[in-house]
């Protein structure tokens, strides 16, 4: 590896960890301690580290500023797919849209729609749509969870009977090849059991970085859900498992390696 490649893999180790240590970088790069210290070196004279014993921390500023970035390039992600979630939805219809940042970000885009009603279980979406004058929003009963603005409870679950949904709009918190959709809450399963029972397809929305990871509960199979709307930075063993067993997948042909 030249210097100019080591540099940069230190570079994105620090703004993934926000430290490095000499011994890690050593054995990860295959070169002594001695040249990783000359590298750290120069690294702190470019402003981007402090140097500690054993190693060396991202500066606060540089830190802040990277993580500003991130936020950025996440949300412009987040908008680039939900926009493709919205265009599957038509007017007239009556859809789901569930908690999370990329769902309340596919809200954004529901202004244009004549008739639509919309049943969400989170009080973030319904504030969004209440003000859209051509679209109707039913937020379910239940307990508010304040950190996520999440509705559940036995109430939530009683408060979609006799609700016809065409298309239940969902995400999920990790996405495994072999435990597939995943989530952390207990109760989200229970809502999604439901949804599959009431809704005409269930579409699930999520980016890339999901892929790979794993929930506490599992809450459906990976050929569950025949449609998915997600960016096309998705591993390539989903994208074939996608192909080969009729599940439509929804991505932006926009290079977004970006992100």
């Amino acid at each position: 590896m030249f210097g100019m490649e080591r540099l940069q893999a230190i570079r994105e180790t620090l703004y993934e960890n926000g430290s490095v240590e000499v011994v890690t970088l050593s054995k990860m790069l295959s070169v002594s301690e001695m040249t990783i210290r000359r590298d750290l070196d120069k690294l702190e004279k470019e402003g981007l580290v402090v140097k500690t014993y054993g190693g060396a921390i991202l500066k606060k500023d540089v830190n802040d500023e990277n993580a500003a970035l991130e936020k950025d390039n996440k949300n412009k992600l987040h908008s680039k797919i939900a926009k493709i979630a919205s265009e599957l939805v038509e007017d007239q219809e009556v859809i789901f849209i569930g908690g999370s940042s990329i769902l309340l970000e596919l809200s954004n885009y529901l202004k244009s729609k004549n008739g639509l009603v919309v049943v969400t279980n989170n009080i973030n979406v319904a504030m969004n749509i209440i003000s859209y004058k051509t679209v109707k929003v039913i937020i379910t009963a239940g307990e508010i969870d304040p950190a996520t603005g999440d509705i559940f409870g036995y109430e939530t679950i009683h408060s979609l009977d006799n609700i016809l949904i065409e298309k239940a709009f969902i995400s999920v918190d990790g996405i495994d090849s072999d435990l597939g959709y995943t989530t952390n809450n207990k109760e989200y399963l229970e809502l999604y059991q439901v949804l599959r029972k009431i809704s005409n397809r269930v579409i699930l929305v999520a980016e890339h970085k999901q892929y790979g990871k794993r929930g506490l509960k599992r809450i459906a199979q990976l050929d569950d859900i025949k449609e998915v709307v997600a960016d096309k930075n998705i591993p390539d063993m989903f994208k074939e498992y996608y192909f080969n067993n009729d599940i439509r997948l929804y991505a932006s042909v926009v290079d977004m390696d970006q992100f």
